[in-house]
């Protein structure tokens, strides 16, 4: 058992008392075509890269990590018409481009289906809005999750975290990242901007595409699985909840993302 001490902790909004643990190294975490791309950073700059078949072999291999920050929503609604209010929340603070980044997380008891079309019934039951084929497309990997999370919430429901690549890209750059990731000027500022935070970027870039093939992960994975290591290594700073007071779902999750408050640097 990892040793540990009770603390309390200033962050950009609130101060709130945590178990802090002595692990000290920090993920980013995003899915991908072959799994999950897991981003380790080192408080010496020493990193590693490599992807999982399952989120569950990812933090058994990865364990003695102090914060992991995932691309995928945890805490779910069960039903009701609104959305998780961390959602709109974070829609609210991304430039006009930015927006459909952020999209609806489903009810938990859609996830559950196995088929398309019944899960979208479902979901329109408990919502009253039916699934999109894109939401639909990660429903796996939501539902990975939250198994994974609500089987382990007493062990790393502090460690493990939600957030969201756009939400930090933006919050890192000030706001200056306009353009999606589609957009070759918007790959540009978000390398620049990871390379001036994180000078090893294009070390660990180059690893990922020599190790695998595009058919397995994507350039934007690397990105965002980057970006949120990066987030989390400076967590020490003090992240910020959206929303500031996150709401609990029924199984104790928080329904939050997690990110910087800024860089203060140049772009």
């Amino acid at each position: 058992m990892p040793l540990l001490y009770r603390a309390t902790i200033l962050t950009h909004h609130y101060v709130s008392k945590v178990y802090t643990y002595f692990y000290m190294s920090y993920l980013g975490v995003d899915g991908c075509k072959a799994g999950w791309l897991a981003i380790r950073l080192e408080p010496d700059s020493s990193w590693s890269a490599a992807i999982f078949s399952d989120f569950e072999s990812l933090v058994k291999t990865q364990g003695d990590f102090r914060l992991l920050l995932v691309d995928i929503p945890i805490g779910l609604r069960d039903t009701g018409p609104e959305e998780r209010l961390c959602d709109t929340a974070a829609r609210k603070i991304l430039p006009v481009k930015l927006k459909p980044s952020v999209f609806r997380a489903p009810s938990r008891n859609a996830i559950y289906h196995s088929d398309y079309h019944k899960a979208s019934i479902e979901n329109f039951k408990h919502t009253g809005k039916k699934l999109s084929r894109q939401v639909w497309g990660i429903v796996p990997k939501i539902k990975e999750v939250d198994t994974y999370m609500r089987k382990h919430i007493a062990t790393f429901a502090k460690r493990i975290k939600e957030s969201h690549p756009e939400v930090c890209f933006h919050m890192l750059s000030s706001g200056k990242i306009i353009y999606p990731k589609s957009n070759y000027l918007g790959i540009k500022k978000r390398e620049s901007l990871l390379q001036k935070i994180f000078p090893r970027t294009p070390e660990i870039i180059y690893h990922i595409l020599s190790k695998y093939s595009l058919r397995e992960v994507g350039y934007d994975d690397i990105l965002d699985a980057l970006v949120l290591a990066i987030t989390s290594s400076i967590s020490n700073k003090g992240l910020i909840s959206i929303p500031e007071n996150p709401e609990i779902d029924s199984f104790g999750l928080p329904m939050q993302i997690l990110t910087s408050s800024g860089s203060g640097l140049e772009l």
